[in-house]
């Protein structure tokens, strides 16, 4: 089969909504590959294939509003696709491990979300929080009120972080 021929199938399936061949197509657009490079036609794809539930399309979308890269810098965006590319166990876990400088939009989106309002385990991993992180962390236990754990594996917490978020508790 001709590439070609390879692009045209991907793009009808892409096209009838399967988010595997979306999300193939935005990496296209993304990198350039037998397409011509177009972020903002990358982003629309990562879009379709991330509404259909892609993981994969979800994070790019993370670093697209993160880095503003065809489409505008939006952090608060970049954190939604980040909780739902992280949720897990029916949307009532959470994992975050990466992306720590968002760590501050979280209690804001879960506020602003009502999807996410159903969360009952919250971990973050190894994100090496400080400062402005132990006090979005406090935020979000007072904005939820369903959230049974809070894992802070792998943070290297003080004392007064301690009891900043035991009070928030």
């Amino acid at each position: 089969m001709r590439e070609v021929d390879a692009l045209d199938l991907l793009k009808e399936s892409a096209l009838s909504g399967d988010a595997v061949a979306q999300n193939q197509l935005g990496l296209y657009y993304l990198h350039g590959s037998y397409v011509d490079k177009n972020f903002t036609a990358a982003v629309s794809w990562f879009r379709k294939a991330a509404k259909r539930g892609s993981k994969a399309a979800q994070e790019s979308l993370v670093i697209a509003y993160k880095e503003g890269q065809g489409i505008k810098k939006n952090s608060t965006l970049a954190t939604y696709w980040l909780l739902k590319s992280c949720m897990n166990d029916e949307g009532r876990c959470v994992t975050l491990s990466f992306h720590r400088d968002l760590i501050r939009f979280i209690a804001p989106v879960l506020e602003k979300f009502s999807e996410f309002r159903n969360l009952r385990k919250i971990e973050f991993h190894r994100l090496g929080l400080i400062g402005e992180g132990i006090a979005a962390i406090a935020q979000l236990i007072q904005l939820n009120p369903h959230l049974e754990i809070l894992d802070l594996t792998g943070n290297d917490i003080g004392e007064a972080e301690v009891l900043l978020l035991l009070q928030a508790l």
